[in-house]
């Protein structure tokens, strides 16, 4: 076995109960004992992902808060000029393009219908191509002169053949720019960590440069995002791999983050052994960090049946269960009792909206409980 499991997760659920789809399965995150590079397995198939994302919600996407500063971040390299032809992969329902310069030729491709659906509904009369279709295998008849993937190659398990793929479409001149989170900015207090259940690979700035190295393009540029979790690295299309980044200190990465990762759990355990044990719960959230707070705390150990309910705000998840448990629309909290009963806030980076929104529908500051003392900036 040319590979060790770093992180085991077992039974694990994507979201709601399921009697249709397949929604709960054993992967492990796995390091290479020769490359030190990091991956999941086994991953989501391209229908894994087809079936998941449509009841992600806010679990899955980027913030539309980020698509300013890449537009001037790009704009500042020269990369919007006017007449340029830009492909956008990963594009979900086209919130980056459609807000770049309609001087630019624009096209955008995801492998999630549901999202190129969207935006086909939202593009009006802008003039932008959208298709729906797997990465590896897409292709233009038209050279591009910029290729764009924010956060794409970490939800995929073959990266390399992605961007061989695109490599294939360009041109002398065509510069690719991709971005990833990476290992050295993964320390976070948040219990799903840097090993989202959504990524297949995981990468550290070096694997990152190997990787793209490796695949036909040669790295002008290579940035760390320090105001979030992302390097960006920019290259031209390369006939030979023209460099090799040093991987050796990948594991002493690894040891950092998970020593991080174990202490946030034992922060966030104690905050639940504080509850008092006879308080029924609900739940305001019903996404992945559900789901980890399962994974790799007592809140849901064998014989615990404090929780009664899940509430979450987002339409696709109301009137389904998660293991069981009713998932209802938050205005329920109105006619609850809260002298005895809890409101466990299940999020990390919105936990500051949830509390607000329990507070306006008239849960008590003392019966609201948060896991998180800060929120870091990711």
């Amino acid at each position: 076995m040319h590979w060790r499991s770093v992180v085991p997760f077992r039974d694990f659920q994507f979201y709601s109960d399921s009697h249709v789809v397949p929604k709960r399965h054993n992967f492990d995150v796995c390091q290479c004992r020769q490359c030190l590079a990091l991956f999941t397995n086994p991953c989501l198939t391209s229908y894994g992902y087809e079936a998941l994302a449509d009841e992600a919600g806010q679990s899955y996407g980027v913030s539309s808060g980020r698509f300013g500063e890449q537009i001037q971040w790009m704009a500042e390299r020269d990369l919007l000029t006017h007449g340029t032809t830009l492909l956008d992969v990963g594009c979900g329902d086209g919130g980056f393009i459609l807000k770049l310069s309609d001087t630019l030729r624009r096209i955008g491709v995801d492998i999630d219908r549901p999202s190129i659906e969207r935006a086909l509904a939202v593009r009006g009369t802008a003039n932008v191509e959208f298709h729906t279709a797997d990465f590896e295998r897409f292709r233009l008849e038209e050279k591009v002169d910029v290729i764009t993937g924010f956060h794409v190659l970490e939800h995929l398990p073959s990266p390399g053949g992605v961007l061989q793929n695109l490599r294939a479409m360009a041109s002398a001149g065509t510069r690719l720019l991709v971005e990833v989170p990476i290992l050295e900015l993964g320390a976070t207090n948040d219990v799903c960590g840097f090993f989202s259940a959504w990524h297949m690979t995981h990468f550290s700035q070096a694997s990152l440069e190997n990787l793209v190295e490796a695949s036909g393009w040669q790295i002008e540029e290579s940035d760390v995002q320090t105001d979030h979790n992302g390097c960006r690295v920019i290259a031209v299309a390369g006939s030979s791999r023209a460099r090799v980044t040093d991987t050796s200190q990948d594991g002493r990465l690894l040891d950092r983050y998970l020593a991080d990762w174990y202490a946030a759990l034992d922060t966030v355990e104690a905050r639940i052994l504080a509850i008092d044990s006879q308080s029924p719960l609900v739940i305001w959230g019903g996404g992945l960090h559900l789901e980890f707070l399962h994974q790799f705390t007592s809140l849901f150990r064998e014989g615990d049946t404090r929780v009664c309910l899940v509430v979450d705000s987002d339409g696709r998840k109301q009137g389904k269960t998660w293991r069981g448990i009713p998932i209802l629309a938050p205005d329920i909290v109105k006619s609850l009792d809260w002298d005895k009963a809890r409101l466990l806030v299940s999020t990390y980076g919105g936990q500051g909206a949830v509390v607000a929104a329990a507070r306006k529908l008239g849960v008590p500051e003392t019966s609201i409980v948060t896991l998180y003392e800060t929120i870091r900036q990711r």
